[in-house]
């Protein structure tokens, strides 16, 4: 794991897998995967995040991620118990039981 001052209050930690996780000030908004597919925060922080947060990908699109399901995934994955892989997929699947529930009722 590496920890890299990029910015005035921004951070980033890259891991062993090559996935990225990118924050502002103190809270987790953006991650690279090991796949290459970038992810971001879906809440909507201050004008000077959300520059950060743009700033950092630099165009790239990415996969919006409730922050938090993003915060708690990261959390986890700071305690080397789960990869922004597996992050993704577990979101993945949270979604289609979301779905799902909104068929059935």
């Amino acid at each position: 794991m590496a920890l890299k001052q990029i910015g005035p209050n921004q951070t980033q930690i890259t891991y062993s897998d090559g996935s990225e996780v990118f924050w502002s000030y103190e809270t987790p908004v953006a991650g690279k995967l090991p796949d290459g597919t970038y992810v971001r925060t879906a809440t909507k922080w201050s004008t000077t995040t959300s520059r950060h947060i743009n700033r950092w990908l630099d165009g790239v699109n990415a996969v919006e991620v409730p922050q938090d399901t993003f915060t708690d995934i990261v959390i986890i994955m700071e305690m080397n118990q789960i990869s922004l892989m597996e992050m993704n997929q577990i979101y993945v699947t949270d979604c289609a039981m979301a779905w799902e529930n909104l068929l059935t009722a």
